[in-house]
């Protein structure tokens, strides 16, 4: 899909799980643009409200990789 993406000048946005290895942190980095899209957490959207693990490694690995800017999901349980 991201060939087709650029080609239609579209940024393919990654998605990076909580238990992303280094070797998954780069591709990620390497192939994405625009933003990564970072998981709270492993499992259901909404299930839960805070995440799982600490975040602060990936965030940190993803720069240190020159990743696009990552953005934590966060799940919406309830409609209120």
């Amino acid at each position: 899909f991201r060939q087709a993406a650029l080609r239609h000048n579209v940024a393919p946005i990654f998605i990076c799980p909580p238990n992303a290895d280094d070797d998954l942190l780069r591709q990620i980095a390497s192939y994405g643009r625009g933003y990564t899209y970072l998981l709270s957490r492993a499992g259901v959207t909404g299930a839960e409200n805070r995440a799982a693990l600490p975040l602060n490694h990936l965030v940190a690995k993803l720069k240190e990789y020159n990743a696009a800017p990552p953005l934590q999901g966060f799940g919406i349980s309830a409609p209120d």
